[in-house]
């Protein structure tokens, strides 16, 4: 054993040859058997190719390169800290109808390591409607419904907002919104400046989403400009814009167009509140960016420090100082790639997006239950999502690191590339004549379409791949029981309890506080929060707010909805046929209940407990297309006509399978003679 001491040991490196970029390739080259070395750069949606090995020399003229985190352009953090200071906030969707069940899961939650709120509302709460003046089948799906400061009280009782963010999207008009959760601080004898988080409004992207909007456009920037002259005196925590870009990822968006839109967007909100007297500065940080992160990491990364880049840049050509240039993120795993079918894959895509949206530095960030898409999660799905940021945070040490993508030749590189397509977009969006032009004229739309439609077909064709729907599917799965179908119950008990309300409050009060309302919308500008607020003291519901703060004037803008779909969609209607085909030939009984949200099929229905299932009638025997068959034992004659149909099938495409799950076509093979085959000669040790 060598008893050297440690502190005499040199390690001595010049005896090894720097290697140059070419000598990598040639290496790279050489292992590829004859292929070109472009085989290894991938494509990207974004158009930016990505390459197999990143060096120094890339990032050696990167304008950010030697910049540092909490300064400008922030790109290596909106804080000097970064995550030492207490690490980002893990915040959770709640969308229950009902204030009592949400008040229950959201106690339980921060008890568990919960420390910021989503709070989900539902349709017609985002669009000023009283719940009686709804749509049955609207009221409290996919979020709370909300109607007076009473309800604000019920769902946030026992919580002490002083230490919880609150993340919450109030649709084009944010102000009946504040101004009820205002009243309850009130009535709980709180302080308002412990409002921290984004209470928000978002009129763009209520119109790319919904196609309408509720009120004219210029009200609502009005509205806006007033919100965010309020939280900079009163709740200088408080955000009251909140930028929404997730929806353009949702809808097949690529990372590029998700940041045009949002610089764009951004910019459109910074324009007409800078034009309503208020300053660069106070505008800009009352905006606060929500962002999607998908599945592929680098690009995610890269994302959400070229938001923070592009965003500082924006800010400075409108005016705004260094400090409010600096961009508050809150990220939410993506929606699109998530899977009905084999729902806990959906656990490890949320893992890795959650590390993504870690290493890039997101504020605050949430991690969507797997089993989202069948409906309501339950108790253990949240459970999971909370503890993938706890173990990210306590075991993985994010917590410890400042920028932890810093300094990656990959992570910089993406960085300037993303940006510079970002903000090309961006240019053609404001070319178009603004992000609200863009969006009315269907710009924005088509772009996108183009990309979800490419999306599309990669994944039919499997060159890409969601497990479990298109690649290595189960077909013996069974499904997950998935939330009940919407009625109208919720909707008679909320009128009732709105009716019991209305006749309880003071009539007098709330009338003089409503015409107060109006009148300063009118004609006093300045007095229009603090009226807001009186009015939700006193007893108005939300959707009496918006009607006293609406003007009749002005048009409402229309444009064509993004599609918030999913990309498994497809691929879960056509396993919801097969099943179907195959209760309607006389099934094996594998299988008793049709996929999440699916029916029976017209003209059927499942047996009753206790009854057996109803005999087939007589059809002959029962083909099933191959790829039903993956994963069952067939007889030997049967397995081996399905193998030679298969081998068949990939002669005919002129392909061969190259491991599992991947196809290589024949012209990329080398063009060498193959060997010949040897049947094996005795037993493998």
């Amino acid at each position: 054993m060598d008893d050297t001491p440690v502190d005499d040991l040199s390690l001595r490196f010049d005896e090894f040859n720097l290697p140059t970029a070419d000598t990598w390739q040639t290496a790279a080259v050489d292992s590829l058997g004859g292929q070109p070395f472009e085989k290894l750069i991938s494509p990207s949606y974004e158009g930016i190719p990505i390459r197999p090995l990143y060096r120094r020399e890339d990032t050696a003229g990167l304008p950010f390169a030697a910049t540092v985190p909490g300064r400008p352009p922030f790109a290596r953090g909106a804080t000097a800290a970064g995550s030492l200071a207490g690490g980002w906030g893990i915040a959770q969707a709640l969308g229950h109808g009902r204030a009592i069940d949400l008040n229950r899961d959201l106690l339980a939650g921060l008890e568990r390591g919960q420390t910021a709120l989503t709070l989900l509302l539902d349709g017609p709460t985002r669009a000023g409607l009283d719940p009686d003046a709804a749509s049955p089948e609207e009221v409290g799906r996919d979020g709370l419904s909300l109607a007076t400061a009473g309800d604000a009280v019920e769902a946030l009782r026992g919580v002490h907002l002083s230490g919880v963010s609150l993340l919450a999207h109030g649709g084009a008009s944010a102000m009946p919104l504040l101004a009820a959760l205002v009243a309850r601080q009130r009535r709980a004898g709180l302080p308002t400046d412990e409002l921290t988080g984004c209470v928000g409004a978002d009129p763009l992207g209520v119109l790319a989403e919904e196609s309408a909007l509720p009120l004219a456009l210029d009200d609502a920037y009005d509205q806006m400009t007033l919100l965010a002259g309020w939280a900079n005196a009163n709740a200088p925590g408080l955000a009251t814009i909140g930028l929404r870009t997730d929806l353009y990822h949702d809808a097949g968006a690529n990372a590029a167009q998700e940041l045009a839109a949002g610089l764009a967007t951004g910019a459109a909100y910074l324009r007409a509140l800078t034009e309503r007297g208020l300053d660069a500065a106070t505008a800009a940080r009352a905006i606060h960016w929500h962002v999607a992160i998908g599945g592929r990491f680098f690009m995610e990364v890269a994302k959400l420090r070229a938001a923070r880049l592009l965003w500082a840049q924006v800010v400075a050509a409108f005016g705004g100082d260094e400090a409010s240039a600096a961009l508050t993120l809150h990220a939410r795993t993506a929606r699109r790639n998530k899977t009905a079918i084999d729902p806990h894959v959906n656990m490890l895509r949320a893992t890795t997006e959650a590390l993504a949206a870690a290493v890039g530095g997101a504020e605050t960030l949430c991690v969507a239950p797997f089993d989202e898409p069948l409906g309501a999660p339950d108790d253990f799905s949240r459970r999971i999502a909370r503890n993938v940021q706890i173990i990210l945070q306590e075991e993985a040490h994010l917590t410890q690191l400042i920028d932890p993508a810093g300094g990656s030749y990959a992570v910089e590189t993406l960085t300037d590339e993303l940006a510079r397509a970002a903000w090309a977009l961006f240019q053609e969006i404001e070319r178009q004549g603004g992000m609200t032009a863009a969006l009315t004229g269907g710009f924005v739309q088509s772009s996108i379409a183009a990309v979800a439609d490419k999306r599309a077909a990669a994944l039919a064709k499997r060159r890409d791949v969601l497990v479990g729907v298109n690649q290595f599917a189960n077909p013996a799965e069974k499904p997950r029981p998935s939330a009940p179908p919407a009625d109208d119950t919720l909707y008679q008990e909320r009128g009732a309890l709105l009716a019991a309300y209305r006749a309880a409050r003071d009539a007098a009060a709330h009338a003089a506080a409503l015409t107060q309302l109006a009148q300063a919308t009118a004609g006093a500008p300045e007095m229009v929060v603090a009226a807001a607020i009186a009015a939700a003291e006193a007893g108005a519901t939300l959707g009496e707010m918006a009607a006293a703060l609406r003007s009749d004037d002005g048009a409402r803008l229309t444009a064509t909805p993004l599609p918030q779909t999913r990309a498994a969609e497809p691929f879960e209607a056509l396993r919801q046929k097969a099943l179907s085909l195959t209760l309607s030939r006389g099934g094996d009984g594998e299988r008793e209940t049709p996929p999440p949200g699916e029916g029976w099929g017209e003209g059927s229905a499942p047996p009753l407990p206790g009854q057996p299932r109803p005999a087939a009638p007589a059809q002959g025997p029962r083909r099933l297309h191959p790829g039903l068959l993956r994963g069952r034992r067939l007889p030997g004659h049967q397995q081996q006509r399905l193998q030679d149909a298969r081998r068949g099938r990939r002669r005919r495409a002129g392909v061969r399978r190259a491991g599992r799950g991947h196809l290589l076509h024949r012209r990329d093979l080398p063009r060498t003679r193959p060997a010949p085959r040897r049947r094996h000669q005795g037993r493998r040790a």
